[in-house]
């Protein structure tokens, strides 16, 4: 089971970065990248971590739904 439905990891608040984000739309394909602060525990310990992330869309069938995405965490920010 992942750490987050064992209650291990616990998010307070996720913040994306209304003026870090861009997308690009390819047909049926569109790519999100941008940036997000994030709030929340780890084993009880609380934390703060901002992040780089590229989410991939597909539509399927009129829905746009999430095929893949990757997050990079900002080191010192």
């Amino acid at each position: 089971m992942p750490l987050v439905g064992r209650g291990q990891l616990r998010f307070d608040a996720i913040e994306a970065d209304g003026s870090a984000v861009l997308l690009r739309r390819y047909g049926s394909t569109a790519i999100v990248v941008g940036r997000t602060r994030m709030r929340g525990s780890f084993a009880g310990a609380p934390f703060r971590a901002t992040s780089r992330y590229t989410h991939v869309f597909v539509e399927d069938q009129g829905r746009w739904r999430l095929a893949s995405s990757q997050g990079t965490p900002i080191v010192g920010d």
